[in-house]
């Protein structure tokens, strides 16, 4: 049965979502100046593009149900960075939202727990038209503002969720990259990690970065499997901050492995990096080749 809802930064909307499946390949989206990467919760399923079916770029819902009419659903949306900083963009954005929903309450919350990386601020949310009861964190990207919402019909859908909102939230990367600048730059980068590689300090980094690698891989592609689709080469390019976090991750091409593997990279705590004159951070160079 169509129902609506209130999603943050947008109008409200009708939906009649018939089907829309997990996607286990996806965990980066990719924006105009933007990407994140994330994983989908156990007992979720997740639809990356979902701009068309639900207005937003990435949506989950449990599995079993759909978007349409679950009792709880969570997505993620993205706003432009023009706010100086993440307490003017929340100010801007729920003054924005309360232009549609007059009626919301916004409460500030305590930070949650195992997400230290993420600069981030928490509110709950209630007294939207719909009735909903909601948990919002906004997340201060690179390039972007990130709003990743946890929007139930009831207080107890919305704690029954708020493990599943725990584990998003910890699994999230803010990112800067985007589509195009893989196609424009992708070829220079590769040529800016091979020339740093080409010194003795940045060839005993790289050899440092194997392990790392190796767990990666492997997480994506289990030693010993002979699955065709995960056969193939790629390459993979990233700059490393002082205190070893990647960012800027991006892959070429991008296919199921290539991307759980950049997804997975993100997630590495590294050594730290030897000194680099570039602003964004030391240059990375990763080329993986599966054979049969």
């Amino acid at each position: 049965m169509p129902i609506s809802r209130l999603l943050y930064g947008f109008a409200a909307f009708v939906f009649t979502v018939a089907s829309a499946h997990a996607q286990s390949d996806c965990s980066i989206v990719y924006g105009k100046d933007w990407a994140f990467a994330f994983s989908t919760p156990a007992g979720w399923s997740s639809l990356c593009r979902a701009e068309r079916l639900v207005g937003v770029p990435v949506a989950f819902w449990p599995v079993g149900s759909t978007f349409a009419d679950s009792a709880v659903v969570m997505y993620v949306n993205v706003s432009t960075k023009v706010e100086p900083s993440l307490p003017d963009f929340v100010r801007s954005s729920q003054s924005l939202f309360r232009q549609k929903a007059p009626n919301v309450v916004f409460v500030p919350l305590e930070p949650i727990e195992a997400t230290p990386k993420l600069r981030a601020l928490h509110f709950s949310a209630s007294g939207d038209p719909g009735g909903n009861v909601e948990r919002i964190t906004y997340v201060e990207g690179p390039t972007a503002y990130f709003v990743i919402v946890l929007s139930a019909r009831s207080p107890k859908a919305l704690e029954q969720a708020q493990p599943a909102f725990r584990q998003l939230l910890q699994s999230f990367i803010p990112m800067a990259a985007t589509v195009p600048a893989i196609a424009d730059n992708f070829a220079a980068r590769v040529a800016e990690a091979k020339q740093a590689a080409s010194s003795s300090d940045g060839a005993r980094f790289d050899a440092a970065l194997a392990p790392h690698i190796k767990a990666a891989l492997e997480a994506c592609i289990p030693p010993g499997s002979t699955d065709p689709s995960n056969l193939g080469a790629f390459s993979l390019v990233a700059y490393v901050s002082r205190d070893g976090v990647p960012n800027d991750v991006q892959v070429d091409p991008r296919t199921k492995v290539s991307t759980c593997f950049a997804e997975r990279f993100s997630r590495s705590h590294l050594p730290v990096p030897p000194t680099h004159k570039s602003a964004n951070g030391y240059p990375v160079l990763v080329e993986i080749r599966v054979n049969p």
